[in-house]
């Protein structure tokens, strides 16, 4: 079998279990150190791949389309803007939306030179966190998580990257309750915003932890959102930015909550790949 018979196998086996067959590359360049992107695959493609490849390739094409589990959750990794982050079995697993608010947060970073202090709230594997540290390694980064796995995770991806970062295990409400002194320049979050009325799909609570993905604190989920604005004067310095991601049906009720807030600050939404409002920014910087 040539190694284009082997993609075309995983393409097909993809595709007929609704799944995305961009990961029979991805798989492909994953197993197989002779073949790390797309254009190596190219010069090989008419190959002969070796047994143990085609085994250990079918196995894990398998994994994914029978047993519906995602790339972190076979692997143990996954990439976040193109950078290896590892993924402990039952910690969030990032998604690709997530990099529109690193990439906002970057555009901060490299505008204003004193955009020095940094939070990564919610931090998971710290992939946000960390990706904006490795980018602009003169920051001073901390990552907020109350989850001991994720906390590990954190720890984990930092030693991987060679970062240092302060790392607090602790939950944001008990945070924000003791914190007194120290004060940020950028706040990056996305925190678990699904409704506890909404119907999650079976293979997010298979391969995610619930308390990621749902606020248990409210019906509308927004509580985190509104946690942050009741502190904001108390967690900021004069010239901030706070960027989160948020749900896709909640740009509505985000604008009604600042206004009963009384914010003042100026705000706006960006939009994802799919065209839905995705990401909330908040900012006195223009």
């Amino acid at each position: 079998m040539t190694y284009e018979q082997l993609i075309a196998y995983g393409y097909k086996k993809l595709n007929d279990s609704n799944l995305d067959p961009n990961l029979a590359y991805k798989t492909l360049f994953t197993i197989d150190f002779h073949i790390n992107d797309y254009d190596q695959y190219m010069k090989l493609r008419n190959n002969d791949v070796s047994e143990q490849i085609i085994a250990k390739y079918q196995q894990t094409i398998e994994a994914f389309s029978i047993n519906n589990q995602p790339f972190a959750r076979v692997f143990g990794f996954d990439y976040f803007l193109k950078t290896k982050f590892f993924v402990l079995p039952s910690v969030f697993i990032f998604r690709s939306e997530t990099e529109l608010l690193v990439q906002e947060a970057l555009t901060y970073l490299t505008k204003y030179n004193s955009i020095k202090k940094v939070a990564d709230f919610c931090a998971g594997t710290g992939a946000v966190g960390l990706s904006l540290k490795k980018a602009h390694p003169d920051i001073d980064l901390t990552c907020l998580e109350y989850d001991h796995t994720a906390t590990e995770n954190i720890k984990l991806n930092a030693l991987y990257h060679n970062l240092n970062i302060n790392l607090i295990h602790t939950d944001l409400k008990q945070y924000l309750k003791q914190n007194k002194t120290t004060k940020y320049d950028l706040i990056v979050c996305n925190p678990p915003y699904i409704t506890q009325s909404y119907q999650l799909e079976e293979s997010l609570t298979k391969n995610d932890p619930i308390q990621a993905l749902v606020d248990f604190d409210s019906e509308n989920g927004l509580s985190f959102y509104e946690l942050i604005i009741d502190h904001i004067d108390q967690i900021v310095n004069p010239d901030f930015v706070i960027i989160f991601e948020i749900g896709f049906d909640q740009k509505p009720l985000l604008i009604q909550l600042l206004k009963q807030k009384n914010v003042s600050y100026y705000y706006y939404f960006i939009k994802d790949y799919n065209n839905i409002d995705r990401i909330l920014v908040l900012t006195n910087l223009k």
